[in-house]
Formats: structure tokens, sequence, C-alpha cells
């Protein structure tokens, strides 16, 4: 039977900054103190972009108006700030997946400039040669919403079953076992590539 492994993206394939005071730090923005340990979804701009409901014009207006930034280009450089690096290890297990006849694909809610980074094969080779790849932007859907797991599903031709999957967010996961995908919680603060080697070997029955 085919396999296919789908991965999530921030948080598993690489490091993310998960509040905007660290993007905002990275980027070298002062934020207000108001804004201290916002999680990423607390703002309503990147919710909408996200599915698509903005375009990138918009969503750096709403940025910067949402954080009482100076300009277009520090919403710009807030929102890239977000994206790291890739976790080690990452790039060497699709690699390994592959040349073992394992197809691999990702599921993630991302947007545009973001995706067009993360499929930079300079940058992030361990992203952009992911085979199957389902972005919320372009689907206008979001996990755990169920229709993105079918269209992913759909775009791989592949049954449920035939799925292993990593994700960072315990909703996201149960919204896949709820589809009958295998899928397993990776902890971002750990080395992602060993725990998704050990939950791949089991999954094969090694």
């Amino acid at each position: 039977m085919e396999r296919i492994v789908c991965f999530d993206l921030g948080g598993v394939m690489i490091k993310i900054s998960h509040t905007w005071e660290a993007a905002a730090e990275r980027a070298g923005i002062d934020l207000s103190p108001d804004f201290a340990n916002w999680g990423l979804m607390d703002s309503t701009s990147i919710a909408r972009f996200q599915v698509g409901a903005l375009s990138v014009d918009e969503y750096y207006a709403s940025l910067q108006s949402e954080f009482g930034l100076s300009s277009l280009t520090s919403a710009s450089a807030l929102h890239a700030g977000i994206l790291r690096d890739a976790y080690p290890g990452t790039l060497k297990l699709v690699v390994e997946l592959h040349d073992a006849g394992i197809r691999t694909g990702c599921l993630s809610n991302t947007s545009g400039p973001h995706w067009q980074v993360m499929n930079n094969l300079e940058r992030y080779p361990n992203i952009a040669l992911l085979e199957v790849p389902v972005v919320s932007h372009e689907v206008g859907l979001e996990k755990p919403d169920e229709r993105i797991y079918r269209r992913f599903e759909q775009d791989a031709k592949v049954k449920p079953t035939q799925i292993l999957f990593f994700d960072d967010t315990p909703i996201n996961i149960m919204a896949a076992r709820a589809r009958g995908w295998a899928a397993e919680l990776i902890d971002p603060v750990q080395d992602t590539a060993k725990q998704m080697e050990r939950h791949i070997e089991h999954w094969l029955g090694k």
C-alpha cells in the first residue's frame, strides 16, 4: 500500500516566533507593551490573511493599524519575523523518505508571503522538496476544518489510512485522527526530526 507522510510546517519543519513580541524582536521593531505575549492567532489580521480573505496589501495595512506600526514596511518586516531557521535533521528525514519510496507533503495554515519564502529551495530545501503541498491561503480553509484534510487526501490521491501526519497543535492532531489518519503531536521545543523518526519507524512496523 502506498503511503505518504504529511508535515505541518511551523513548529515541525521550521522554527517560528510563536508570539508577535518575538517576531518584532527578530525584525528590530518595538511593539507596545499592550501586545506582550500575544500569540500569533491573537491577531485578527493574520487569521483572515491565512485563508485568503485579505490581499497582501490589505493585510499589511491591517497589521499596521492593529499594532500601531509606523509604516507598511514595518508591517512586512514584522510578518517576516515570524519565520526562523529549519529544524536540524528535517531535510535528511525528507530525503530518506523519498529514497525509501515514501511520498511527502505538507498541510499548513500559512500565508502567501511566508509560503513564497518557505518554498524557496535554497533557504528551506526541507520544505521545497515536499511533493504534495496543501496550504491554507491557497485553498481558503484552515486546520482543524475537516475539509482541508479531505483536500489533502484528494490532492495526494490517497485514503486516510495511508497518511501519517505531524503537527504541533493538539486540535489539529485530533481532527486528523477523526478522519482516520495516523497523526502524532510534535513538541516544537525538542528535536522534531528525532521525534518524527521514531513515529515513522513505528508506523512502518520497523
